[in-house]
């Protein structure tokens, strides 16, 4: 696919369509209600949890606020990000699934259940790997829309100083 200087210009002038950034703000108001939810949860215990409950509980609660910081960095910048959006959002699962999975692991193995923590470092090790690779695929795909900005920039002229020019 070839991409006109109209295509870039529209492009550059694109904000996130009202379907999107709904999906955005529901993302954010999730991960804030399941951060302030678990924190209201392990603070208001009457008798303390005991500290592999509480430390999940609260892991869980970092990860609500990381996609609901997300969420208000992808809405206060409205123009279309596509490539950097994913690179994060991929960069934000993965690091949540390797550190439940390490915790879960920590869990099993304090508990003295080594099956059951070869089982989650089996499984939580696969999900990590893809994850990982998801990342590696995008910020790739980062490179790669960079390295073409860039040729189109020396290349062709076809850059002013913050928008394209019409070449006719």
């Amino acid at each position: 696919m070839t991409l006109t200087v109209d295509d870039i210009n529209h492009l550059l002038d694109a904000e996130l369509r009202p379907a999107r950034a709904a999906a955005i703000a529901t993302l954010g108001g999730v991960g804030l209600a399941e951060a302030v939810l678990l924190t209201t949860l392990v603070a208001t215990e009457p008798d303390p949890l005991p500290t592999d409950t509480t430390v999940a509980l609260l892991a869980l609660a970092v990860g609500g606020l990381a996609w609901a910081l997300f969420a208000g960095w992808r809405l206060r910048n409205r123009q279309i990000l596509l490539l950097h959006e994913r690179v994060t959002a991929a960069a934000i699962a993965t690091a949540i699934t390797v550190l439940a999975t390490i915790g879960a692991i920590a869990i099993a193995v304090a508990r003295e259940r080594p099956l059951v923590a070869a089982g989650i470092a089996t499984a939580g090790g696969a999900v990590a790997i893809g994850a990982a690779l998801q990342v590696r695929r995008r910020r790739a795909d980062l490179t790669r829309a960079r390295r073409r900005l860039a040729q189109l920039e020396s290349d062709d002229g076809l850059f002013g100083s913050d928008r394209l020019a019409d070449p006719a």
